[in-house]
């Protein structure tokens, strides 16, 4: 039986993976925005549900940083990541709150 890991332990890896992937998905919001008309309304509603993975990465980047568990890189790159979220966050919520009534008629 394969073993199971805790994907919120940290490794050197496991936060460059992290930082690569957040730093992706956060970079990609505004062609996102660009795009999101043309999504239909169960794909509106997977990538909302879908999003908490995104959160979970950032939460487990943001304890291991604040444990200093962070390289110097990473650190950097955190702090940037910051940054990119902070200027895209109101685009993704936006997006997000515009799906609510859609999914309340949907459920």
């Amino acid at each position: 039986m394969a073993a199971v890991t805790d994907s919120s332990v940290y490794t050197e890896g496991r936060a460059d993976r992290f930082l690569s992937y957040l730093e992706s998905e956060w970079g990609g919001i505004a062609a996102l925005a660009e795009e999101w008309d043309e999504f239909d309304n169960l794909d509106k509603i997977v990538f909302d549900q879908e999003w908490v993975i995104r959160v979970d990465r950032l939460r487990d980047l943001r304890r291991w940083a604040e444990k200093g568990l962070l390289t110097p890189e990473q650190q950097a790159r955190y702090q940037e990541l910051l940054k990119l979220i902070e200027q895209y966050r109101p685009t993704l919520e936006r997006l997000l709150e515009e799906e609510e009534p859609a999914q309340r008629k949907a459920a």
